[in-house]
């Protein structure tokens, strides 16, 4: 019976030291493709132990550099990922998922001209690359001259042309179409804009964010009908949802239909009742409608819940205004002054009021 014992101590013992001998020979591939299980795990400090074995293994391991730089973008060690980038492609030049890595991280850091330089060369690399066509246009968009915007929607339709499922550059294409309103007089730029967003949704159907886009693209070219309508959407994914409400309440409002607008807002007050907007959305309508001590009940609850409320303080002031409430009327203008309303700060210098 010692002797079994001694034999098997024996055998675990070399099969032991075996195994440790195995794992002093894995090659840089092996490493590879464990980091790259444990990445698919989501267990990123893995993936970098791993793939750093792999290149000191191999320094010229190109893939082991990018699937580290990956991991570190997974945890926002935007440095470790331009670092692991570049490794990357002084290991491999003609890396086009590489450049455009590298491209994300300086769009990260605001330096939009070296993003832009590094999806150019991921294009050049891939021209079919649409990811690297998208954080192109995300760079120009940034710029923000009329001139890098008009790049930007270039590179956003391309990278649509090439992927029409990439349904977050339809959203910014629709965004950079809203935005241009304010200088092109096209009257097709919202058109387009809700074209973008429609598209966005083929992709994207339950995403809440873009119907409430498209809704409100709808309701600023007043095609108040299809606005309520996409806005109604957004209850078959979430029957509660308050942004879509109080959109509705907005969309009636602009088409002077106050009573059917006061239902939707006080819908919305009742599922969030703290919320300061609301109350003062409620305050517009019964102003509107000369409800006046309505309207002050509103606007006083509105302050309250967020005291730094410059234009309900503004709309307050007017409301005591129309109520002979003089001194009520200042304080208020003083209020919307100090926390920033143009409009009361003008009031207040014109009637030698001091509000800073």
């Amino acid at each position: 019976m010692r002797k079994f014992i001694l034999l098997f101590a024996i055998i675990i013992l070399g099969s032991g030291m075996n195994l440790f001998a195995q794992g002093e020979q894995l090659s840089a591939e092996d490493y590879f493709e464990q980091a790259e299980l444990f990445f698919n795990q989501n267990n990123y400090e893995k993936t970098i132990e791993l793939t750093k074995k792999a290149v000191a293994k191999d320094k010229k391991y190109a893939e082991a550099h990018y699937l580290m730089a990956l991991a570190y973008q997974k945890k926002n060690f935007y440095n470790k990922v331009e670092e692991a980038c570049q490794q990357a492609i002084d290991a491999k030049s003609d890396y086009p998922e590489a450049h455009c890595l590298l491209g994300d991280v300086y769009l990260w850091q605001s330096k939009f001209d070296k993003a832009i330089e590094s999806y150019k060369k991921a294009i050049r690399q891939n021209p079919e690359y649409a990811e690297a066509y998208y954080g192109q246009g995300l760079a120009f968009a940034a710029k923000k001259d009329q001139i890098s915007e008009s790049k930007a929607l270039e590179a956003l339709t391309k990278a649509l042309d090439l992927n029409p499922d990439l349904w977050k550059a339809a959203v910014e294409l629709g965004n950079l179409y809203r935005k241009r309103v304010s200088y092109d007089r096209a009257a097709n730029v919202y058109d387009k804009a809700a074209e973008a967003y429609e598209q966005a949704l083929a992709s994207n159907p339950s995403n809440i964010e873009i119907y409430l886009l498209l809704g409100d693209t709808y309701r600023r070219q007043k095609e108040f009908d299809r606005a309520i309508s996409t806005f109604n959407r957004i209850f078959t994914y979430d029957s509660v949802n308050v942004a879509a409400l109080l959109n509705i309440g907005i969309t009636y409002k602009d088409n002077n239909n106050l009573s059917k607008a006061l239902e939707y807002y006080e819908a919305a007050l009742k599922l969030q009742p703290d919320n300061a907007e609301t109350y003062a959305n409620i305050a517009y309508i019964y102003n509107r409608q000369s409800n006046y001590d309505k309207a002050i009940e509103y606007y006083e609850k509105a302050t309250y819940l967020k005291y730094n409320y410059a234009d309900a303080w503004y709309s307050l002031a007017a409301v005591y205004s129309m109520k002979g409430l003089t001194a009520k009327k200042i304080n208020a203008y003083k209020k919307a002054a100090y926390y920033g309303s143009s409009l009361a700060q003008k009031w207040c210098n014109q009637n030698n009021v001091s509000w800073r």
